[in-house]
């Protein structure tokens, strides 16, 4: 197939709209995330095998390793099984194995001597298990069509060729975490410099530590020996965005780096045992991150854990099992004895370069967004050291020019000359790949295309004529499709796949038996790829009979890198392009560009660069589609190797030329690049991303531009639209059966940090609330979830929609909050009820929250809140009574609010006054009004003395403030017999609530009064 044959399917998305506030509202209030389903798993016995039916939600890959009474399953997964009840005489169990892959396996244990045959039922896996041996005829599922038949013999004698030799291709690293088939891999981030990285300068600056501790001697001074740690020390550091962090030790100085720099950091914090002697940090500062180094006392383990834009580092009294080292990977040159080597590093970020102040070298340290990503191999090679870390990467270069590029999910170092990858004086060099013996053996071929080509594009008119004639006098049916598959095989081999299934369709025609034959289902499985019909083309594919065959995994990888599912081509793609050489250039070309893609998305830079020198760039097969995907992954090697404004150059004239689909992953990639250069703003970068989201519709690569621009708009504030684009992302992946579960963890994760990690306050009321109402199903399980409501209800009481803070707040009372928060929660909502005027619930509220073990200050809150409701209830003495044993100023404030509620004023006066501060200092607006409160009380009371004795004391400390004028009018002499100027005391105390501030601090989402 060539790559024209992938047809874009053009609609028209209509961007989702923000709703109303109060209809958002409507929809929110959910108080857990949602839980895939388990995956069932239906058992039945039929008299000679038992079935077992797994029935997946998508279209996956799986692995069946059978042995005598028992079978091993790997799906492709990291879902669980529901396993309906065994009612059979062959199988004694089936239990799924828990595993540190995060996959899904399945044991079935059988009776001696069963056995098993396994396929694939569209998104359904099929188990049959059998006493003995299945039986030889069995009708086939309607997709896998099969019981072999004869090859046809080809019409002319085999052609002897002579090929280039082959290019060897790498053994894939492992996935450093599980992985499922469908989401396209993200494109590369190159280092921004194409040079050799230069250490930046550094700055050193004394930090402050939060809580500051005294300081202390350097590493094993005699107090910290005194002083090993016995319990959890922990140094945390925030971010107000999602970070990156590498931590490792070295000359006894434990190093914190952040890819922050420190205007938007936080300082550390260090709590625990161990406070008290560590010093506060010296900071690093530099451009693109700060570092912190802390001095220690010996007899301590970091370990590093991640909540939210936390990071925190646990000093712990006592060694821990570490991960693995990480298989660190060589591309080798046997010629130059050169290599490039590749470690895995997930969620890698840009390498920072700087000096060690102490050491007086240079470090190259790679921080990750992932808590359990750590290079902690020890190697010392000719041109670099490795440092073990605790988290990230850490290298040290023995030699100028050595690069260090982060790149999808893994680490590249190269150098202009090649690296020695052979430790000094040790053994030969590191090499991947080895011999691939199956696809060496041309007996294992199924598609002859030398002998079925029957002479090429030259002679099919002329051959295509001569099997019409044949067919036409065919004496029987069987005969008749025995020339018609020799029809359908010259139209395949000479890449007419439409026209090879049509002719498929009346092989079947003539004779039905052909649907169990396996050679058909391969041939038609490959039509159907080299015609864009990719799913069917898998489906047939993946028959097992045939899905050993290495020239089937060849096609199965095609069909998966046409759709972008880049972690099925990596592991369905031969080891060797030596299948290929026999192949006509009009089909090897675009598999090998695809394996090309699938290389450099694995990082095997220089695998994709000789995959592609083998492309004869004279032939007459050479489409423009396809030269322009050639440029497009030379870019992207170059991009990879460090070289930046070579892989701009090389991209230009793609991002700017008619091939859409290479248009579309070209100006993505420079988008990318451009970005991480700082060479255009985060804006420019959503802006070119945007005016890709129609440019390519229909496949992974749609999903990856929804997906990575709804990133950069989250990135850029601008977070409703962002999330709307992931969801679309998603959506589209689940409809194409691709994996949608890294884009739905990525919204969680905003989702979280907005009503969680506290950055909902960056955004405006209404998009917060807009947010929350779409996006309510992303609420995180658990206490976060109820901390995400909670905090939600802060937005609402904020925007005075007070009945629905109301609500969400009683609702998550009512499912069952954890304990510790249900007291602080029934004081928000009495809180709330009470600004809303709802007295009567307000006290419900406290009642039904009430706990046995409310602190004291819990129990005057709700004593306060308490009478505030009685008061305004105009149950006055009660609320007196509530508030006789409390002394404090809140609850003077609010006895004196009780009174002046009930026009009690002189007594209202006397607790006004002792809440006055002393006279002849400066005085507070909020003690003016207080004093203006008590002169009012004394004139509404009569009490013309105390009046005058206020007037006297406080006219001074008045006369700065700004309630100067209201309080001589309030003191002006003979104003008392007016019935005018009593009118005036009246409004002015009507306008007064002495309680109002500690209500406030509920609407400001502060949570408690005061």
């Amino acid at each position: 197939m060539s790559l024209s044959a992938m047809k874009s399917r053009i609609g028209l998305l209509a961007a989702p709209l923000v709703a109303a506030v109060l209809l958002l509202l409507g929809i929110a209030g959910t108080s857990s995330a949602e839980i895939p389903a388990p995956v069932p798993v239906r058992i039945a016995h039929h008299g000679s095998f038992t079935r077992i039916v797994f029935e997946f939600p998508k279209l996956l890959a799986y692995h069946v390793k059978a042995t005598d009474g028992d079978a091993l399953i790997d799906f492709d997964t990291n879902a669980v099984a529901a396993f309906g009840a065994i009612k059979s005489p062959l199988v004694k169990s089936i239990r799924e194995i828990p595993n540190s892959e995060g996959v899904l396996k399945v044991d079935i244990e059988m009776v001696g001597g069963a056995t098993v045959r396994h396929y694939r039922l569209q998104r359904k896996i099929v188990v049959d298990v059998y006493s003995s041996a299945p039986p030889s005829k069995k009708k086939a599922h309607p997709r896998a069509r099969g019981a072999a038949k004869k090859k046809p013999e080809p019409s002319a004698p085999p052609v002897k060729l002579t090929v280039d030799a082959p290019v060897s291709m790498p053994v894939p690293a492992p996935e450093p975490a599980p992985a499922q088939e469908a989401p396209p891999a993200p494109e590369p981030a190159p280092a921004p410099k194409e040079a050799v990285q230069e250490p930046l300068k550094t700055e050193v600056a004394e930090i402050k530590a939060e809580p500051a501790a005294p300081a202390v001697a350097a590493h094993g001074d005699e107090k910290g020996e005194d002083h090993a740690p016995e319990a959890t020390t922990e140094i945390s550091v925030s971010f107000l965005a999602p970070s990156r962090l590498a931590v490792f030790e070295r000359s006894n100085v434990l190093w914190v780096v952040s890819d922050f720099t420190a205007s938007t950091a936080t300082p550390p914090v260090i709590t625990g045992p161990m406070a008290e002697f560590i010093a506060p940090p010296k900071a690093l500062r530099f451009e693109g991150g700060t570092a912190y180094r802390y001095t220690f006392p010996k007899k301590f383990y970091p370990r590093v854990e991640k909540q939210n834009l936390t990071w925190k580092i646990s000093l712990l009294p006592e060694a821990y099992e570490p991960p693995p080292p990480a298989e660190i990977k060589a591309e080798f040159d046997p010629t130059s004895r050169k290599a490039k080597l590749i470690v895995p590093l997930r969620e890698a970020g840009n390498t920072i370069a700087f000096e060690d102040p102490d050491v007086g070298d240079t470090l190259y340290v790679v921080p990750t967004g992932k808590p359990d990503q750590v290079i902690r191999n020890v190697s010392h090679l000719t041109d670099f050291t490795m440092i073990p870390g605790i988290l990230g990467m850490v290298v040290r270069p023995l030699k100028d020019g050595l690069r260090v590029n982060p790149v999808h999910d893994f680490v590249s170092l190269t150098s202009p000359d090649g690296l020695t990858a052979t430790p000094e004086g040790v053994g030969t060099p590191v090499l991947i790949g080895e011999a691939d013996a199956a696809s060496d053996d041309d007996n294992n071929r199924l598609f002859d295309f030398p002998n079925w080509r029957q002479g090429g594009l030259l002679m099919l008119r002329e051959n295509r004529r001569k099997l019409q004639d044949e067919i036409a006098v065919a004496p029987t049916p069987g005969e008749r499709a025995g020339l018609l598959m020799k029809m359908a095989m010259l139209y395949f081999s000479n890449n007419f796949g439409q026209e090879a299934l049509g002719v498929l369709d009346l092989v079947l025609t003539e004779n039905p038996e052909m649907e169990k034959n396996p050679n058909f289902i391969a041939i038609r499985g490959a039509a159907n790829a080299m015609s864009g019909h990719f799913n069917e083309a898998l489906q047939d594919l993946s028959y097992p009979p045939i899905q050993s065959n290495p020239e089937v995994n060849l096609w199965i990888g095609y069909a998966a890198a046409a759709t972008e599912q880049w972690l099925m081509a990596d592991r369905s793609f031969p080891k060797s392009n030596r299948l290929l050489l026999q192949y006509p250039d009009n089909i090897a070309i675009p598999f090998t560009i695809y394996m090309a893609e699938s290389a450099l998305h694995l990082g095997h830079t220089d695998t994709a660069k000789k995959l592609l020198d083998t492309i004869n760039m004279t032939s007459d097969a050479l489409a423009p589609q396809y030269q322009a995907a050639i440029s497009y992954l030379r870019g992207e090697a170059l991009a990879q190797d460090g070289k930046p404004e070579q892989a701009e150059e090389v991209w230009g004239p793609v991002a700017n030329g008619l091939d859409r689909l290479y248009h579309a992953k070209t100006s993505l990639a420079m988008t990318r690049l451009l970005l991480q250069q700082k060479k255009i703003s985060l804006k420019d970068a959503v802006e070119r991303i945007d005016s890709l989201r129609f440019a390519w519709r229909g496949d992974g690569l749609e999903v990856e531009i929804l997906r990575m621009l709804g990133a950069l708009r989250v990135q850029n504030g601008q977070v409703l639209s962002g999330l709307q684009d992931m969801k679309q992302a998603a959506e589209l992946a689940d409809s194409m059966l691709n994996d949608s579960t890294p884009i739905r963890d990525e919204m969680k994760s905003v989702f979280s940090d907005l009503f969680v990690g506290g950055q909902a306050g960056k955004i405006s009321l209404l998009e917060a609330v807009s947010i929350y109402g779409e996006f309510s199903t992303l609420l995180p399980a658990g206490p976060e979830g109820t901390t995400a409501t909670l905090g939600f209800a802060d937005y609402l009481v904020s925007m005075d929609l007070l009945p629905k803070a109301a609500e969400l707040i009683e609702n998550q009372i009512s499912v069952g909050m954890p304990e510790d928060k249900i007291i602080s929660a029934g004081e928000k909502l009495a809180a709330v009820y009470l600004l809303d005027k709802r007295p009567v619930q307000a006290l419900e509220a406290l009642g039904k929250t009430e706990r046995s073990n409310m602190t004291d200050k819990d129990r005057e809150e709700r004593g306060l809140l308490r009478a505030r409701a009685q008061s305004q209830l105009n149950q006055t003495d009660a609320a007196i009574s509530t508030l006789s044993t409390m002394t404090s100023r809140n609850a003077g404030r609010l006895k004196a609010d009780v009174l002046w509620r009930a026009q009690k004023w002189g007594a209202a006066a006397e607790t006004i006054e002792a809440l006055l501060p002393d006279a002849g200092r400066p005085i507070s607006e909020e003690d003016a009004s207080l004093v203006v409160n008590a002169a009012v009380a004394w004139k509404l009371s009569g009490n013309i003395a105390k009046l005058k004795e206020i007037k006297e004391k406080y006219s001074a400390d008045m006369e700065a403030t700004k309630m100067a004028s209201t309080f001589g009018v309030v003191t002006r002499e003979g104003g008392s017999s007016s019935l005018a100027d009593r009118e005036s005391m009246l409004k002015i105390a009507g306008e007064v609530d002495m309680f109002k501030g500690f209500l406030d601090a509920y609407k400001a989402g502060a949570g408690k009064g005061g």
